[in-house]
């Protein structure tokens, strides 16, 4: 039927009347390796989603926090390079702070949406971006393929943020050579991009706090002293 199957295979020998008999039991055990991979996939996430909050729990840098997140992103999906970025549609932007990059080059500073087009308009619209290989990615323009082949990208996945109707952020992986992503990989990424979110919001949230507290104290030694 064209369908893969694990198979466990028993073999006995038995001696009937002088000669060697073999008995060979055959039982299809594909039911029994897929739950163990599912267990297996669902103790590695586990995993991994306790090593990223032990990482970005307790700093109070957003960009610190970024970096923290994609490290650890990146390690673990064994990617050349992970980031976190912050879009600006009206200005047709996204601005790359925080990078995390290995065997390529990091991606630090402003880039324009339209010289992505493809992938912007399917993060717009508040979809998952995800390509194998963007050489022969039909999707894709031809501007487009070679704007990803300057970044070193060969593949990739981008999850966008939208909040408030607004898509204001989105983190991503970039893979430079061609690479089939799993439903695994996407969910981790997309995980990723939520705890990150949140992270540096409240890492923002306690910068301003402190802030403001630090402004209210020297208000207060000002009109002491005056």
């Amino acid at each position: 039927d064209g369908i893969t199957r694990e198979v466990e295979v028993v073999a006995n020998l038995y001696d009937e009347d002088g000669r060697t008999v073999v008995q060979c039991n055959v039982r299809d055990i594909s039911e029994r390796k897929r739950a163990e991979l599912i267990l297996r996939q669902n103790d590695e996430r586990q995993t991994f989603l306790l090593k990223l909050t032990d990482a970005i729990q307790m700093i109070g840098d957003p960009l610190e926090v970024q970096t923290a997140a994609l490290r650890v992103l990146g390690e673990h999906l064994a990617v050349n390079r992970a980031y976190y970025n912050v879009i600006d549609e009206e200005q047709d932007t996204y601005e790359i702070y925080r990078t995390y990059a290995n065997g390529v080059a990091p991606l630090i500073g402003q880039f324009r949406l339209s010289e992505v087009s493809y992938a912007a308009k399917t993060a717009g619209s508040g979809q998952i971006v995800v390509f194998d290989d963007a050489s022969i990615d039909a999707r894709m323009s031809e501007a487009e393929r070679a704007a990803w082949a300057s970044m070193e990208v060969a593949a990739g996945v981008g999850v966008p943020l939208h909040k408030d109707g607004r898509w204001v952020a989105g983190l991503g992986v970039h893979s430079a050579t061609p690479r089939r992503w799993t439903d695994e990989d996407i969910e981790l990424i997309r995980e990723t991009a939520e705890r990150t979110w949140a992270a540096v919001q409240q890492a923002q949230a306690e910068t301003a706090l402190q802030s403001g507290a630090a402004r209210d104290a020297f208000r207060v030694q000002l009109t002491d002293a005056l």
